[in-house]
């Protein structure tokens, strides 16, 4: 059985979060969030002023989504009957 894949539609995700909602909202240190943003592995950003970041809270979910695992699988698999 494959998992249903689960679609939320949020009407705030265009709205532009502070750096400090997007640490807390992905469970981050702002400190991390920064490398992430750095390094080009965080969530997209806007560039608010010279000195401000904000970062959409739908791009901040979608960051959060594409980084969900599934179990492992316990136990040995089953052998198929060939």
């Amino acid at each position: 059985m494959t998992p249903a894949t689960v679609t939320i539609v949020d009407p705030d995700a265009g709205k532009v979060i502070t750096e400090v909602e997007a640490a807390d909202r992905c469970s981050l240190s702002v400190v991390y969030l920064r490398e992430l943003r750095r390094t080009g592995r965080g969530p997209r950003f806007v560039q608010l002023t010279e000195r401000r970041i904000g970062y959409r809270r739908g791009d901040v979910d979608a960051f959060i989504e594409a980084r969900l695992q599934d179990p492992p699988m316990l136990g040995r698999p089953k052998k198929s009957a060939a």
